[in-house]
């Protein structure tokens, strides 16, 4: 609830449909009647039968991967690394949304991503992919 006040609120969206797992507090009476109340449409998953995609908590883990141990933070620092990781996740294009970022299509424009600097980066190829 406070979230739909968050998206609705700040970034003037409306939700129109909600995709999460069987936990407790998706599951509750209260948020059961409120959905339909706002006009949002439910639809339930199994994180660890996703086809091809990341769940929320494979997102979760690589975000922390990459503040723990990519960066070599000490502990005081996860939370900046996770930011910026977060930051710049939400800005590159991924394939399972037609090559568009998150941040596109949030905000129906394209990111300006020149202000990123840093080391330069390579896309893994399995083993048995390469030639």
């Amino acid at each position: 609830m406070e979230f739909k006040e968050t998206v609705e609120g700040v970034l003037n969206l409306k939700i129109k449909k909600l995709k999460t797992n069987n936990g407790g507090k998706f599951t509750s009476h209260e948020f059961f009647s409120f959905c339909p109340k706002e006009g949002i449409k439910r639809k339930f998953f199994v994180w660890r039968h996703q086809n091809k995609r990341a769940s929320q908590r494979e997102r979760f883990n690589i975000l922390w991967r990459l503040a723990r141990v990519g960066c070599n933070l000490p502990k005081t620092l996860w939370a900046e690394g996770i930011a910026c990781a977060t930051y710049v996740i939400n800005r590159v294009p991924l394939s399972l949304i037609d090559f568009k970022s998150p941040y596109e299509l949030m905000f129906e424009e394209k990111p300006n991503v020149k202000h990123l600097k840093g080391s330069p980066c390579y896309v893994h190829v399995l083993a048995s992919q390469r030639s």
